[in-house]
């Protein structure tokens, strides 16, 4: 389960991949700038796809304690 959250976090990437093209056309290019998005993008993505990934192994954790607690 946490793989498939983390690919799934590595697809999403496409949002700050979009922002990040935005930010180039509206800021025309800005080296330093670009430089200093990118950054910020790629930290961003990184954040996300640990949290995701940490969200995957709580909730596959809480699901087999509850399948001990209460088994259907």
């Amino acid at each position: 389960m946490a793989v498939g959250s983390a690919i799934w976090g590595f697809f999403r990437l496409g949002f700050w991949t979009t922002l990040w093209l935005l930010f180039l056309c509206v800021n025309g290019g800005d080296v330093i700038h670009c430089g200093c998005w990118t950054t910020l993008v790629v930290f961003l993505s990184v954040v996300e796809v640990a949290l995701s990934t940490i969200d995957a192994a709580v909730n596959d954790r809480w699901r087999r304690d509850l399948r001990f607690l209460f088994p259907l």
